[in-house]
């Protein structure tokens, strides 16, 4: 059990589809969770206000998110959006993160399926899918000179100042990005007027932005609609040294990797992958195929 009191369940599928899917596939991987876990229909319950603790991340496949998305067009002078869907077939991953003891409760289900083959109705659409292997990761942050926050999948970043998600931002300051974890390490799971300026604060104060940091918009199909959300890769100078104010900062991406960053984590979105280098190995992005 970690430390934290979070773990991630790191889930290997086999998974295919009769038809192509149109919506994001966090849907999908929330839908097998709960038909193998129904009992966690409380956890995933909306509650008015209140941040949930568990995060499923949509499939995975090669390190990056899976899912249909909207691609931009420009017809006769105006920019449209056709939207790509996704026919399963193949080898996936995804995660959840959440509390030890329900990343445990689902470990146990999960375990006890593996290679067994289940199909479930999606939309359209039949889904088959197969559970090959499953571990937990008990995510531990020492902080350098400097950390990478890199999105698998895209993020819902609403701001701070304003008390609901509807009202989105798309930067990647440090604040933004992280001032949600920074109130569930407080273990606080609503949102306040004090905590929002405190974490503000501290966030401005302990990180700021590399000059290589990228970020994009994609556009997925989520509930209907046509729903906008980050893809980043956040690269952060560390400014602090004091002893105090780093394990605060270290228990901050703890659960940004645990949990996930922004709004809707529940749903898929806002899972990241957290790098730590040193500055003489520093990651290039330049010398990559894709910055993403």
């Amino acid at each position: 059990m970690s430390d934290s009191g979070f773990e991630i369940l790191k889930v290997k599928v086999t998974a295919s589809s009769t038809d192509f899917i149109y919506n994001y596939t966090g849907k999908v991987t929330k839908a097998i969770l709960l038909t193998e876990v129904p009992e966690l229909q409380t956890v995933f319950r909306p509650v008015k206000g209140f941040f949930k603790i568990i995060r499923v991340s949509p499939l995975i496949k090669d390190g990056s998110v899976t899912t249909p998305f909207f691609e931009a067009k420009r017809i006769n002078g105006k920019i449209v959006y056709e939207l790509r869907p996704l026919l399963l077939s193949g080898n996936y991953t995804f995660e959840v993160g959440s509390t030890s003891d329900n990343v445990s409760r689902i470990f146990s289900k999960f375990n006890k399926v593996q290679g067994i083959r289940t199909r479930l109705k999606f939309e359209n659409t039949v889904i088959e899918y197969t559970i090959e292997d499953v571990a937990v990761e008990s995510p531990n942050m020492a902080l350098g000179k400097y950390v990478i926050i890199k999105s698998i999948s895209p993020a819902l970043l609403p701001t701070p100042y304003v008390a609901t998600q509807q009202v989105r931002r798309f930067t990647i300051t440090p604040a933004i990005l992280l001032w949600v974890p920074y109130l569930i390490s407080q273990q606080t799971y609503t949102v306040t007027e004090d905590l929002v300026y405190k974490a503000v604060k501290l966030l401005e104060t302990s990180f700021v932005e590399h000059y290589s940091s990228l970020a994009k918009v994609m556009h997925v199909l989520y509930d209907g609609r046509r729903e906008p959300a980050l893809h980043f890769r956040a690269k952060y100078i560390v400014l602090c040294s004091d002893q105090e104010r780093m394990e605060t900062l270290a228990r901050i991406l703890m659960v940004a990797r645990t949990l996930g960053v922004g709004a809707s984590r529940a749903n898929g979105f806002g899972t990241v992958q957290i790098l730590q280098k040193k500055i003489k190995k520093e990651l290039n992005y330049r010398d990559s195929k894709s910055p993403f």
